[in-house]
């Protein structure tokens, strides 16, 4: 479909069960394609609860969907760590609406996000084997900072940066 939809919503409250199932959907993609599953990767965002999905919100993470109407399609969030780094989290996009310009949309919502709390740099981490999405990010802008191997985790993880 590639759906290019352009209604991006704060969400702040309750049901978090829409965004959940986005989150899922998007990174279950990307989980099959690699052969992460919830036995060598539990942590791992396709996987995500509902409780560590809420523990964002609480810790004043911002959250944001992408709607077709009625139906959510998008997510985002960007959350400041104790060190006061921003980090945009969980960008999920579901697989009908993705190549639209909805993802870069929702990227551009942290980015103004971030910017309107006068910060510098924006931060990211990805699986580093996911070379389509890490070109889409360099592409945008963002710089690598580091590749790191986690002994608990069947990938790597890259780390990267955006000056805004």
């Amino acid at each position: 479909m590639n759906k290019a939809v352009k209604d991006i919503r704060v969400i702040t409250r309750e049901p978090l069960e829409p965004s959940l199932a986005v989150i899922r959907r998007a990174f279950g993609t990307v989980a099959a394609e690699m052969g992460i599953t919830e036995q060598n990767a539990p942590l791992y965002t396709a996987f995500i609860t509902k409780e560590r999905l809420a523990e964002s919100l609480k810790r004043n993470g911002v959250f944001w969907g992408l709607f077709d109407g009625k139906k959510q399609t998008g997510f985002v969030l960007i959350e400041q760590e104790k060190d006061g780094t921003w980090w945009m989290k969980r960008l999920a996009v579901l697989p009908e609406y993705r190549h639209g310009g909805n993802g870069k949309a929702l990227v551009d919502t942290a980015i103004a996000y971030a910017r309107s709390k006068s910060e510098k740099k924006l931060y990211i981490a990805l699986v580093n084997e996911e070379k389509v999405l890490k070109d889409w990010y360099l592409a945008m802008g963002f710089k690598e900072t580091s590749v790191q191997k986690f002994p608990h985790l069947p990938f790597s993880v890259a780390f990267m940066e955006l000056e805004i």
